[in-house]
């Protein structure tokens, strides 16, 4: 089932000057250069790091066991933080090395072992 033209430009005109789609636009260049894309995963992996090997390790920690509860009209999901990290930003981590492997890059000699690594 398919919507008139007419009505399917509105929706699409509509979600593309949506608050989500603003916040999205200006995320896109971290994901759209190659290079970039490693970037964001790399600050958050040295600050947990540095976060980890603190003072305030053990609240660092204890973050990552919070509970995060959803619930919408009776419908429920609780998760620790680190589970909704693992459900949802993993496999968009994935998603991006795929990306890349469709790109070429993997099957490059020089650089696909940098690829393969960063899957790793």
């Amino acid at each position: 089932m398919s919507l008139p033209p007419r009505q399917s430009g509105r929706i699409a005109a509509r979600a593309h000057h949506s608050p989500a789609a603003a916040i999205l636009r200006k995320f896109e260049p971290f994901f759209v250069i190659g290079e970039v894309s490693g970037g964001p995963l790399l600050i958050a992996s040295i600050a947990a790091l540095v976060l980890i090997n603190t003072a305030w390790g053990s609240t660092y920690a204890h973050i990552w066991d919070a509970p995060l509860r959803l619930t919408y009209d009776g419908w429920a999901i609780a998760k620790p933080l680190s589970g909704w990290i693992n459900d949802a930003l993993m496999p968009l981590f994935f998603l991006i090395i795929g990306t890349d492997e469709n790109g070429g890059a993997i099957f490059d000699h020089g650089s696909g072992g940098i690829v393969l690594l960063r899957a790793a």
